[in-house]
């Protein structure tokens, strides 16, 4: 673990980059990005030559490699500079567009789970990623948890008022979020998909993580000209 991560701050920044070239790049190189411990990034870039996301020495690139045939739709980048190797976790989820790290900031206490989604379209992610949760996640075993990505779900419980799209399966997410102890961070209401106004980029934390809350908020700061916003989630992690 570096000697930055001794502050027990996790800050992380979730984008959707809708596949684009320059905007992965453009936020691996920011300076800006440099605050972060991680970022979360959905519907992420890849070389049409390597079939790979892009790598860079500031970042360690972590993706789902179960399924070889299928191009992830998340990943996370963890800044070299605030945590080596030996500070975090990779844990495995059997879908390609889910990854997740456990990252451990102190010696003595339990690491932090952190989950990135991205819940398709064209498929029913939602059913099977609760059950997964429900199965193998033992919430003994960490201490704050953060499910967060583009859910791409329309709900009243954190669409705008002026929204009035409601999906059946975003009731489906918000009881097996309940079930797993998980609230929303961000607050309701929020818009992270401008051309339509409204909201389908989500944070959601277990009481540990909405305890240890310094900031959820749109990051403008940190905008790369995507048609999403970005999300930056700052935890203070200190026992």
């Amino acid at each position: 673990m570096t000697e930055d991560s001794s502050v027990n701050t996790i800050a992380i920044l979730q984008y959707n980059l809708r596949k684009s070239s320059s905007r992965t790049h453009s936020i691996l190189n920011d300076p800006n990005s440099k605050r972060f411990t991680i970022l979360m990034i959905q519907e992420q870039y890849r070389s049409n030559i390597t079939e790979l996301a892009p790598v860079h020495g500031s970042w360690t690139l972590v993706e789902s490699t179960s399924f070889p045939n299928r191009k992830p739709r998340s990943t996370i980048y963890i800044n070299n500079h605030i945590l080596d190797t030996s500070s975090f976790k990779i844990i495995t989820f059997l879908f390609p567009d889910v990854t997740a790290v456990a990252i451990k900031t102190t010696e003595n206490a339990e690491p932090t789970l952190v989950i990135n989604v991205y819940n398709p379209h064209d498929e029913n992610l939602v059913t099977p990623l609760i059950e997964h949760l429900e199965r193998n996640i033992n919430h003994s075993q960490y201490h704050a948890i953060v499910i967060a990505g583009d859910l791409n779900m329309h709900h009243p419980l954190w669409n705008p008022p002026q929204y009035h799209a409601h999906d059946t399966q975003a009731d489906e997410w918000i009881e097996g979020m309940l079930k797993q102890g998980m609230q929303l961070m961000i607050p309701p209401g929020t818009i992270t998909y401008p051309n339509d106004q409204t909201a389908i980029d989500l944070v959601w934390g277990n009481e540990h993580a909405t305890n240890s809350m310094l900031k959820c908020r749109i990051a403008t700061e940190n905008d790369h000209g995507s048609d999403q916003l970005p999300i930056e989630t700052i935890l203070d992690l200190t026992p």
